[in-house]
């Protein structure tokens, strides 16, 4: 993946064809807002897919919802850090990109949560029972974002296609999970995958400010967030076990990635 990383996207100086269709997941998604706002299946569409916990346990759809908190994305790019610096990079920037995106809507509409509005007898929760700032999905953003640049930073047409699948399975956690509703979520993904292209072609562009000291304080920033996954409480208690295992093996990919330079100078 690596190495897909610097032939690609970060190599490029401009747009190019195989990037113009960076704007179709988007188009798709918010073309699937308006028919399900307008349409009126927002709240039968969440029933639906609250229901589907009922086929498969809890636990599966806990452990999804995992992946788009953002405190495990940066826990998984740690194994990355030394190997795809500019990937780094590309996931802080889209980071503040998403983070202004969110706050901006969610504390602007305020809209409430499924919880706040439908009878609790009508609806499954698991997890944390939130009540507040619904729109947009903070999750959907940040797993979309994620999934915009790895996307851009592999050629393999099929591992695109098994990251957007895994992107839009945890998207949707959230609305089984009871958390959000799917206007929450589709709009979250859109703009997550915007900000994921945002950040990528702004790391392209600023690539000459990405200085080793830099690169280095990102990189503790990201072992911060892996040691701060053993502890933190995510709102699901029954897959704490899972925030522990990725944090174990983010640490120990971590470790890999900062002990081999050292071997190779040693071997020298």
């Amino acid at each position: 993946m690596q190495e897909h990383v610097r032939e690609s996207f970060f190599t490029a100086r401009r747009w190019t064809g195989e990037h113009t269709w960076a704007f179709a997941p988007p188009v798709l998604l918010v073309a699937a807002y308006v028919i399900v706002w307008f349409g009126g299946y927002n709240v039968s569409l969440f029933y639906w897919l609250n229901g589907l916990s009922r086929y498969t346990g809890d636990s599966l759809w806990a452990g999804l919802t995992l992946f788009g908190d953002a405190l495990v994305v940066f826990t998984l790019v740690l194994p990355f850090a030394r190997r795809a610096p500019r990937l780094v990079w590309a996931v802080f920037i889209t980071a503040v990109i998403a983070a202004l995106w969110l706050r901006g809507l969610k504390f602007g509409i305020d809209m409430p949560r499924p919880a706040a509005i439908l009878p609790p007898h009508s609806m499954h929760v698991i997890g944390q029972h939130l009540t507040r700032h619904s729109f947009p999905s903070g999750h959907a953003t940040t797993i979309f974002a994620l999934a915009a640049i790895v996307v851009f930073s592999v050629r393999h047409g099929g591992l695109r296609a098994l990251c957007l699948l895994l992107a839009t399975l945890v998207a949707f956690s959230r609305c089984v999970v009871g958390a959000h509703w799917p206007v929450d979520v589709l709009m979250g993904a859109a703009g997550g995958w915007l900000s994921g292209v945002g950040g990528m072609a702004l790391a392209q562009r600023w690539a000459g400010a990405f200085k080793a000291w830099l690169h280095d304080i990102l990189t503790a920033i990201l072992f911060g967030c892996a040691f701060a996954l053993y502890f933190a409480y995510l709102g699901y208690p029954s897959v704490h076990w899972l925030q522990s295992l990725l944090a174990s093996l983010s640490l120990l990919g971590g470790a890999i990635a900062l002990v081999q330079p050292l071997k190779a100078a040693l071997n020298k």
